[in-house]
């Protein structure tokens, strides 16, 4: 007999087959299922390591042993006449046969899912996902800047190497063809004792560059290094020294964004090319303090305008034809308007600077982004705000930032589906941001589906856990879901924050939940009492809700009767304030003034701004002056109307609402909430 026949008569071919064949089910099965339970990637890569090891012994065993009915035996200790290797053979080939079934249904399964889910995926989420969804020649273009180190201990050069860093974030921004990932995400791998692949994992890139930055009197050496995260492969690398001007460090950025491209085969179209070479500034203090004051706006948020402002004054005495400090005075004034003061004023200075800025650069993105904002914050006027977004998304396509603004203005439009599109386009560009991320789990939440929402927010919360917003969020979605009020109140009380969110939240926990005491030590807004985006919650009037829900009419009506004197004041500057008859509306009701609150409340809806965000705030809040007021079918009426909407509050705060108390057992209520 012929060494192949007895190959064959030990059945070691079958024996091949049916490894090769079950262990590539296995492997595509573990591929599946391993992430799922949060493996790490070395689980698959041991166990395919151990499959291909396992092979030659199973070949050699199959030649040297033969499974019979007594147990397995070496074969040559069995007669020939004994031998049931055909049986087995047998077997095998039905085991194999089984197997070869199972990679033509998982082959089948597989492409029917790749061609039919993407196009039978449910309108609004495939179409956020497909938003990003690259194919493998778009995520080899694809880069993450690190934070650039220096050596240096003055906090001047750390500031300096930042705004490198930022700038050259800026310049990449404009190519097109690149996925750079934006400046919030990289942050947090400053001194990270990371290592590259697993930084390039957590940001979904395929590259990543690394640079750092000595200044030493007048000049400075930039060194900067392309790598390829997967095989650690240095792409590209360059020292620059240079003298320390405006025009050296716009060079140096420049090689640099060219060579990334070069290196990640990417082609500039003319337009990009002319952008790249465009400077902001060739004075060095006006850059310094340009700079300064983007960090204050985009970093450490709007607690202290002041010194921006002071830095773009500074920056703009320097250098008067600098555009984008302009740009970024501008959106200091609407930051001011939106966050601080609503005065008409503070808008009127930001279109004045947008004007002076278009004077010098009409093409200027950044002035595209600030007119976004004066739309958008100074008027509500979204489609205008869009227009100007999507002019700058035209020459910044990497700007995660511009997605998320252009995300959060058709959120105020209503638009909630484009708004999920967008805003999965900058978590893309910027998936460590945990105020976009969060922004994701809003707009699902507001689009009724609270698990995904919630999934978003509790990634938001594990990159930032003291964000006001996402805990707000995350109490909401706990109420809606039927986790009860106790939860919603431990939640906002322990997130122990003092923002607009968590000040609100917490003095509603009080209140639902009866406990007027801390409800009354919490009535004070301070400085969140009244913003352009929240509304106007006077102290005087939330004492006196606490009093009325507590049973103490009269001491309700000495608050409501100071709030009421202070929101007519301010009516007569300012007689279509729409948040200031949404105030009064409550107060009158409070009162128990019908007409009156019926009048505060028509021109709260008269003169309210068209924000869908807003505009369930503002019906609700009407609905509890006319409820208070004992207008129940006008009460009702707005009820269902802010429930029928994404922006309102849902049905189960609404149940729980004290100014409602009256409405539970009214059968259209009890519908409405599902009570």
């Amino acid at each position: 007999m012929s060494f192949f026949s007895e190959l064959h008569r030990r059945n070691v071919f079958r024996v091949a087959a049916a490894y090769v064949i079950i262990s590539w089910l296995l492997i595509q099965a573990a591929d599946i299922l391993l992430p799922t339970f949060g493996a790490p990637e070395w689980v698959l890569k041991v166990m395919v390591l151990f499959i291909a090891l396992g092979f030659i012994p199973a070949m050699i065993f199959s030649w040297i042993y033969e499974l019979t009915p007594e147990g397995i035996k070496r074969e040559s200790a069995i007669a020939a006449d004994k031998s049931i290797a055909h049986h087995t053979g047998k077997r095998l080939d039905f085991i194999t046969l089984a197997a070869l079934v199972g990679v033509v249904v998982f082959v089948f399964v597989e492409r029917n899912m790749d061609t039919e889910g993407a196009g039978d995926m449910a309108g609004l989420r495939g179409k956020a996902v497909q938003s990003m969804v690259r194919d493998d020649s778009e995520r080899d273009r694809s880069v993450a800047i690190l934070p650039f180190t220096t050596r240096s201990r003055n906090e001047d050069d750390a500031f300096f190497a930042d705004g490198i860093h930022d700038d050259l974030l800026t310049l990449l921004a404009k190519i097109g063809s690149l996925k750079v990932i934006s400046r919030t995400s990289v942050m947090e791998y400053r001194d990270t004792t990371k290592k590259i692949p697993e930084i390039a994992r957590e940001l979904n890139v395929a590259n990543i560059l690394e640079g750092s930055v000595q200044r030493s009197g007048k000049y400075v050496r930039i060194n900067a290094q392309l790598i390829d995260a997967e095989t650690d492969e240095h792409l590209w690398a360059e020292i620059f020294d240079r003298e320390l001007t405006v025009e050296n460090l716009f060079q140096v950025q420049l090689e640099i964004a060219r060579a990334i491209a070069n290196a990640l085969q990417t082609e500039l179209s003319p337009e990009e090319q002319a952008r790249l070479e465009k400077p902001l500034t060739h004075d060095l203090q006006a850059y310094e303090s340009y700079k300064r004051a983007v960090y204050q706006l985009d970093v450490l948020g709007y607690e202290d305008l002041n010194r921006a402002f002071k830095e773009l004054e500074f920056a703009l005495k320097r250098d008067p034809e600098f555009a984008a400090a302009w740009a970024e005075l501008a959106r200091a004034h609407m930051s001011q308007y939106w966050f601080r003061d609503s005065d008409p004023k503070n808008r009127d200075l930001a279109w004045e600077a947008i004007q002076k800025g278009r004077a010098i650069d009409p093409d200027l993105a950044q002035l595209d982004i600030a007119e976004g904002y004066y739309w958008y914050w100074g008027h509500r006027n979204y489609d205008r705000a869009l227009e100007a977004l999507s002019r700058a998304a035209e020459k910044l396509p990497n700007n995660g930032d511009l997605y998320a603004v252009m995300a959060w203005a058709q959120r105020r439009a209503g638009k909630f589906e484009e708004a999920l599109e967008h805003v999965f386009m900058a978590y893309d560009r910027d998936p460590r941001n945990a105020l976009i991320v969060a922004s994701v789990g809003e707009i699902y939440m507001r689009l009724g589906d609270y698990e995904t929402a919630g999934q978003y927010i509790d990634e938001s919360l594990e990159i930032r856990a003291n964000d006001g917003y996402a805990i707000g969020l995350k109490a909401n979605i706990a109420l809606e879901t039927g986790s009860g009020l106790d939860v919603y109140r431990n939640i906002v009380e322990n997130a122990n924050l003092f923002d607009v969110t968590t000040v609100q939240n917490t003095w509603w926990a009080y209140v639902a939940s009866g406990d007027y005491e801390q409800a009354l030590e919490h009535a004070d807004f301070g400085e969140f009492e009244e913003t352009v985006s929240n509304g106007l919650y006077p102290a005087p009037m939330l004492r006196g809700l606490t009093h009325l829900y507590a049973g103490d009419e009269q001491s309700a009506r000495a608050e409501f009767e100071q709030a009421r004197a202070q929101l007519e004041a301010r009516l007569r500057d300012e007689p279509d304030n729409a948040i200031v008859y949404r105030a009064l509306c409550i107060v009158n009701g409070g009162l128990g003034l019908t007409g009156e609150t019926i009048h505060a409340c028509d021109a709260a809806i008269e003169f309210a701004v068209p924000d869908a965000i807003r505009m369930g705030l503002n019906r609700s809040d009407v609905a509890r002056g006319l409820a208070l007021a004992g207008e129940t079918d006008r009460a009702l009426d707005m009820i269902e109307l802010y429930l029928r909407e994404p922006g309102g509050p849902g049905p189960r705060r609404t149940a729980l609402e004290p100014a409602f108390r009256d409405l539970r057992e009214h059968p259209r209520f009890r519908e409405l909430t599902g009570l």
